[in-house]
């Protein structure tokens, strides 16, 4: 998800470690996806230049199923594969061959919206909700709010911002997000150009 989301929402579920922030329960916490560990690949491995698959190189075994799982059923956007499912019936699999070897995750359902379109409320969504984040399409998520209000948070930001976040360091309302995101990147110069993307997080 690293290109422009369009402006039809991007669906489906996200399995997130527990958290280790007090009172943030947002994206910016690792979600599970495929990645290349060299300490784990198949030394045997000979890869094909045109096969971008992650899976292939890994032996037989739970991560080589969980990550051919996930490449076979996470969402495109734009021709890019992100860190989010399609199938609910595939993130409950995922989750019980990772967890014996990786810990407790959760599953959250999300969708996704940028900044620029118009966001639904949560009025209109299916609850329960856990509220509104604002972070990268991908990479480590990096998170607007978890960085500028929670981790070594900006005086400013905080005393303008700070009542706004619910019990989960989230926003309830997502019409506070574009007036907080123009702040915040006036306040913190590193991330004036940065691309954030809304994430509405819920319970399954």
């Amino acid at each position: 998800m690293t290109n422009q989301i369009q402006s039809k929402v991007v669906a489906g579920y996200l399995l997130l470690p527990l958290n280790k922030v007090e009172k943030y329960r947002g994206i910016d916490r690792q979600p599970f996806e495929p990645l290349l560990l060299e300490s784990e690949i198949d030394p045997a491995f000979v890869p094909n230049p045109d096969d971008a698959r992650i899976w292939v190189w890994y032996p037989a075994g739970w991560r080589r199923e969980a990550y051919r799982l996930f490449e076979e059923n996470s969402v495109e956007v734009n021709k890019n594969k992100g860190a989010i499912l399609s199938s609910l019936a595939t993130a409950r699999q995922i989750k019980d061959l990772i967890e014996p070897h990786l810990g407790s995750y959760e599953l959250i359902a999300c969708q996704v919206w940028n900044l620029d379109t118009q966001f639904a409320h949560e009025a209109d969504l299916e609850a329960p909700s856990l509220g509104y984040d604002v972070a990268y399409g991908g990479g480590d998520f990096y998170s607007a709010l978890k960085n500028g209000l929670l981790v070594k948070p900006h005086p400013l930001l905080l005393a303008e911002y700070s009542s706004l976040l619910n019990e989960y360091g989230l926003f309830s309302n997502p019409d506070n997000i574009p007036a907080y995101i123009r702040r915040f990147k006036e306040l913190v110069p590193s991330e004036a150009n940065s691309e954030f993307w809304v994430y509405w997080l819920s319970y399954i």
